[in-house]
């Protein structure tokens, strides 16, 4: 997995956990998921999504 897109999430979580001020996981899902989803689109893993002009 990219070291750039976990430098990211973590950012992203720092800011969250500032923000909301609690460690729960509701919290975190979303940057979570934010960077599993980066990484199957780098590795061409989600079939429902197309950037080959279709």
């Amino acid at each position: 997995m990219s070291r750039q897109f976990i430098a990211e999430y973590l950012a992203e979580l720092h800011r969250l956990l500032r923000v909301s001020g609690t460690h729960r996981e509701t919290t975190i899902r979303e940057a979570f998921k934010d960077l599993l989803k980066r990484y199957a689109r780098q590795r061409d893993l989600l079939p429902w999504e197309h950037s080959h002009g279709e």
